[in-house]
């Protein structure tokens, strides 16, 4: 029955990496991780963080992701070539040609396939 179904705006829709544009937020995305993660120490306007960058494709489009703070250290675990999930991601101005999701606050990284 209509009634048991989950309400639409609680399903996390997967949207195409092609199909992303800059200032979307709370997005979700999937794909490989196409190169092992880089981890650094930079400062901020809030102070010192640590970011981990590494880029995903899904098929459809390629992207370079910057996951903060503790999202940086779970990201380590990584490693090229391993299928993810990443939920309530913010789209950023493209950087060296590549749109770039970042993580929030309420960011999930879920591995499929490592």
């Amino acid at each position: 029955t209509k009634g048991s179904q989950i309400p639409f705006c609680f399903q996390r829709m997967i949207v195409d990496i092609r199909d992303i544009r800059e200032g979307q937020r709370n997005i979700t995305i999937q794909g490989q991780v196409l190169d092992d993660p880089v981890q650094r120490d930079i400062e901020t306007v809030r102070g010192p963080a640590t970011v981990t960058n590494f880029r995903i494709d899904d098929g459809t489009g390629e992207a370079r992701v910057s996951l903060w703070r503790e999202h940086a250290e779970e990201a380590m675990d990584l490693t090229a070539g391993a299928e993810i999930r990443l939920e309530y991601v913010n789209v950023r101005e493209p950087f060296d040609g590549l749109i770039q999701v970042s993580s929030g606050s309420f960011t999930k990284i879920h591995v499929l396939k490592e």
